[in-house]
């Protein structure tokens, strides 16, 4: 069924080894689905069944430019879905159809661009006509999509005020958005992008959501390890106040998951 699927993590700083655990568990709830990962070198813990390919070392803004203008030529397969060791798929049976008609699909972030200003703390409310970030993190994408960027000569964009218009996700989704989808690709609609993934919870977007219902997350707190293990990086009642993010550690729990908090002795099996 996902035999035009590529599951795959990008790390130009280190071997990748803690995102292997990522591939791994993603690829597991996509049957058919290949794994590569992209790292300055063979990290030891890589299974046979992903994957490798060796780059030189570069920054997190060169991350950036490596995914908009060279990932394509990594990618064989209709399809790669970008995983990191902070955002895995959690149910396959949560899969949707309508995603392969889409060329970019990630979870809603809370960034956008109204009009000419760009909201760091967007709050998905009272702007229906605000163009909204799609998390870059946990994403799917076509490989026209990865190839769009140098076909059209749509270029990296250095000149921006804000440090975080330089991610890739965001010069994708705001920048060069507009030129893209003038050459035909799709990005999914709000709607579909929220049972996709979650990146964090928002009052408008997210209030009848079920959690259950998704399909994966990303999560800069949470980090998984071998044997079905999260790092969560801050502790518990910090998550649980913040909205619905308790939900999102139920969800890992239901799924299976181990959770261990920052100071934790004991395991809390889940």
């Amino acid at each position: 069924m996902f035999r035009n699927l590529t599951v795959t993590c990008i790390n130009g700083g280190a071997d990748g080894a803690g995102a292997v655990a990522a591939i791994q568990t993603t690829m597991a709830q996509l049957p058919g689905s290949s794994g590569l990962l992209i790292s300055t070198s063979r990290p030891a813990n890589l299974p046979s069944s992903i994957g490798h390919a060796r780059v030189y070392p570069f920054s997190y803004l060169q991350y950036s430019m490596f995914v908009i203008h060279c990932l394509h030529c990594f990618i064989e397969t209709e399809f790669v879905l970008i995983v990191q060791e902070d955002g895995w798929a959690l149910n396959g049976a949560n899969w949707r159809p309508e995603w392969w008609t889409y060329d970019y699909v990630g979870a809603p972030c809370h960034a956008a661009r109204v009009g000419d200003s760009f909201l760091d703390r967007y709050s998905w409310e009272g702007n229906p006509d605000a163009i909204q970030v799609m998390n870059g993190g946990f994403s799917l994408r076509s490989r026209r999509f990865l190839q769009a960027a140098n076909n059209y000569g749509i270029l990296y964009d250095f000149n921006q005020n804000q440090k975080k218009m330089l991610c890739e996700d965001l010069q994708l989704c705001l920048i060069m958005r507009p030129e893209l989808e003038h050459h035909g690709l799709r990005f999914a609609p709000l709607e579909c992008a929220s049972t996709f993934a979650i990146e964090a919870f928002g009052p408008q977007t997210h209030a009848g959501i079920d959690t259950r219902t998704l399909f994966g997350h990303h999560t800069n707190y949470l980090k998984l390890r071998d044997g079905a293990v999260v790092d969560c990086k801050v502790p518990e009642p910090v998550v649980n106040s913040l909205f619905r993010e308790n939900e999102k550690l139920e969800l890992l729990r239901h799924y299976g998951y181990r959770i261990r908090f920052p100071g934790d002795t004991s395991w809390q099996m889940i």
